[in-house]
């Protein structure tokens, strides 16, 4: 365009009577040729197209340098792991410490549940607990005493078996006893009515007098009285004798009962064995318990980030390893946008 304007400002060409020869030289002189416009237009074109190219990357620098570190795309893949967060247990959340598409450090507090049901059933199993040991060792104790009274009751038994075996044998001897001493005592009865009839003969013919009747009557009367205490005494014995065998059977079953003395300390350790398993039942409850609680809290397994979250606090979440109540994305640069 600036030929064409030096072109325009050139005045025009005088009249004059010089040659056409002459005349088309000198224009040739005057006028800018073909290959000189060609020349101009070809260097603007690469001077606007320089400045529009600087002006690009001065525009391109500063878009990289404000936006630096960051990605932004809607048609990408990001190499990253997708990590759910289950609950183990199930409960009502109390707390979220987390916001979505925050970074978190490995171990970081995401979530809390409410953990006052847990912690009341983690007393609940400890007095249980408490109870069951308490039970063990008084069935421990009973084991023991038990083995003990097993074995002073069998040697009472066997005391009592011999004490009853002596009485039982010295009741039938003072049976033999009783019994001489009766037929003694009829025997003397025997004879003082016999001796009462001889007086009482002579007494009639005058030989005897009346004292000496009065006795041989009194003699009879003693001798009557002594067999009756003698048969009352042989009455006892047989008695006693009868009471003695009784008492010798019984000691005789409870010594053996009493001979049973590892079956009683073979059932009093069971019983004390059962009593054990259930304080470890009641500590494996424990531990359960005290699991459950500190289940309550929910940390993030890995870094990365929170990028959805389906849990809101006072809702309740069920314990299942494939419902995620959260996930976290972990990717090898670690940037949440």
């Amino acid at each position: 365009m600036s030929a064409v304007r030096s072109l325009e400002s050139f005045p025009p060409p005088l009249a004059t009577s010089v040659s056409e020869p002459h005349a088309d030289a000198q224009a040739r002189e005057i006028l800018p040729s073909a290959e000189t416009l060609r020349v101009a237009r070809t260097q603007k074109r690469r001077s606007v197209m320089l400045a529009v190219g600087l002006l690009i990357g001065l525009g391109g620098t500063g878009y990289w340098y404000s936006g630096r570190g960051l990605v932004s795309t809607d048609n990408a893949q990001v190499d990253a792991d997708v990590i759910a967060v289950p609950s183990r247990i199930g409960g009502v959340v109390a707390h979220v410490y987390f916001e979505e598409n925050q970074a978190v450090p490995a171990g970081a507090l995401l979530a809390e549940l409410d953990p006052a049901p847990f912690a009341a059933q983690l007393a609940q199993v400890e007095a249980q607990l408490v109870g069951a040991q308490a039970s063990a060792d008084a069935a421990d104790a009973d084991a023991e005493l038990s083995a003990t009274k097993a074995v002073g009751n069998r040697d009472i038994a066997r005391a009592n078996l011999q004490t009853n075996a002596m009485g039982a044998r010295a009741s039938s001897d003072g049976i033999l006893e009783g019994e001489a001493q009766v037929q003694s005592a009829r025997a003397r009865l025997a004879q003082a009515k016999v001796d009462f009839e001889r007086a009482r003969s002579l007494f009639d013919s005058g030989a005897f007098t009346k004292a000496q009747l009065d006795a041989a009557d009194t003699a009879q009367q003693v001798a009557a009285t002594t067999l009756a205490a003698e048969a009352a005494h042989l009455s006892t014995l047989k008695l006693a004798k009868t009471q003695s065998q009784s008492r010798v059977v019984e000691a005789s079953a409870q010594l053996r009962v009493s001979d049973s003395v590892d079956t009683l300390v073979r059932q009093a350790r069971a019983r004390a064995a059962v009593a054990h398993a259930q304080v470890d039942t009641a500590k494996a409850a424990r531990d359960r318990a005290a699991l459950d609680l500190g289940y309550t809290k929910i940390f993030a397994p890995r870094a990365g980030c929170s990028p959805r979250c389906s849990a809101s606090v006072r809702c309740f979440i069920a314990p299942s390893s494939s419902r995620r109540w959260s996930q976290m994305t972990h990717s090898p640069s670690s940037v949440c946008s």
